[in-house]
């Protein structure tokens, strides 16, 4: 990866799914946008603890939240929930 790639993920859920995005040592990553579906919730960990960025629970959750700038690196990175429908999350490399 380069500075200025894309970083996507769609998280499939099956009944919950977990999943990390945890960038190579010495990368930087810029999450600049989280669409989600019913019980999602996007956060950061450190692999220990974990912090809610934001959450949507229940059917009438639904968010899309285009206005994110939640910057990650190897030692916190994202973690995103999902279930029981697909969620996803946008970015770019910055370092």
């Amino acid at each position: 990866m380069a500075v200025g790639d894309v970083i996507n993920r769609i998280n499939i859920a099956s009944g919950g799914v977990f999943v990390s995005f945890q960038p190579a040592a010495g990368v930087e990553v810029v999450i600049t946008c989280n669409i989600g579906h019913t019980w999602n919730y996007l956060g950061l960990t450190d692999g220990v603890n974990t912090a809610n960025v934001i959450t949507s629970t229940g059917s009438s959750g639904n968010f899309y939240l285009g206005n994110v700038k939640l910057g990650i690196t190897n030692t916190v990175y994202l973690n995103s929930y999902s279930q029981p429908d697909n969620s996803a999350f946008t970015g770019f490399q910055i370092k």
